[in-house]
C-alpha cells in the first residue's frame, strides 16, 4: 500500500521566461528538502523482511495468509493467518450462525480457532432491479485471525530448520455450532496451498 505522505505530484510545463526558470529553481530546492526530511518515512524494506500476502478460495472458505521469508524476521510474530466462512440467510441482519469455529492444519500442524468476529451485510444487486419476494438476502461472514506470536505450535511446521519457509499445505474445516455439524466438504476439508 503506497503511504499517501511518500507521493510526491511533480508537474511540468513550458519555461516562457526568466521568473518561470527563477521559480522552478526555488521548487526544486523546495522538493530536494521536502525529499530529505521525508525520506526516512517512505523508506524501503531493507531487511529481506518483506510480508508476502496471499488470498485463496474454496468454496465458502477463503484463507488469506501474510508470511515473512524467514522465521527470524523482525516482523514474524505479527504475521499469520485469516480464515473466513461465508453463507448467506434471508431476512435477518443479524448472524444466524453464531457460534462458529475453525480447524486449520497447516504442513500437519493442528489449531482450533474460533470466529472472532461475525457481520453481515446486503450484497448490492449488480444492476438488477428490486427484489419484490420480500425477503432481504444477507452475505454473512465468520472470521478469525490466527497470529504467529499467539499459535507458535502451529506454524513450528511453516519453515524448516534453517528458519526458511516452506511450502504451506493447509486444510480447514468449520465448526458451525457446539453440536457437532461441521462443514468439511464431506470429511476432505477444505485444501489450499501457498507456496
Amino acid at each position: 500500500m503506497r503511504n499517501p505522505r511518500c507521493f510526491i505530484r511533480v508537474v511540468s510545463g513550458t519555461l516562457r521566461n526568466e521568473r518561470l526558470k527563477e521559480n522552478k529553481v526555488k521548487n526544486i530546492l523546495a522538493m530536494i528538502v521536502l525529499l530529505s526530511v521525508t525520506s526516512p518515512l517512505c523508506a524501503l524494506d531493507t531487511s529481506g523482511c518483506s510480508v508476502d500476502a496471499q488470498r485463496q478460495h474454496n468454496g465458502p472458505v477463503a484463507v488469506s495468509t501474510t508470511r515473512a521469508p524467514w522465521k527470524s524476521c523482525w516482523n514474524f510474530n505479527n504475521n499469520g493467518i485469516l480464515v473466513e466462512y461465508t453463507w448467506s440467510q434471508l431476512t435477518n441482519s443479524v448472524p444466524q450462525k453464531n457460534d462458529i469455529g475453525f480447524w486449520v492444519s497447516l504442513n500437519s500442524a493442528v489449531q482450533y480457532q474460533k470466529a472472532q468476529s461475525y457481520k453481515c451485510e446486503r450484497p448490492s444487486n449488480f444492476g438488477y432491479g428490486a427484489d419484490t419476494s420480500g425477503n432481504t438476502d444477507y452475505a454473512c461472514t465468520a472470521t478469525a485471525f490466527l497470529r504467529y506470536g499467539d499459535h507458535p505450535d502451529l506454524f513450528g511446521f511453516a519453515y524448516d530448520q534453517s528458519g526458511h519457509l516452506n511450502v504451506w499445505d493447509m486444510k480447514v474445516a468449520v465448526s458451525l455450532d457446539s453440536y457437532g455439524n461441521w462443514d468439511s466438504l464431506n470429511g476432505s476439508n477444505y485444501s489450499f496451498r501457498f507456496n
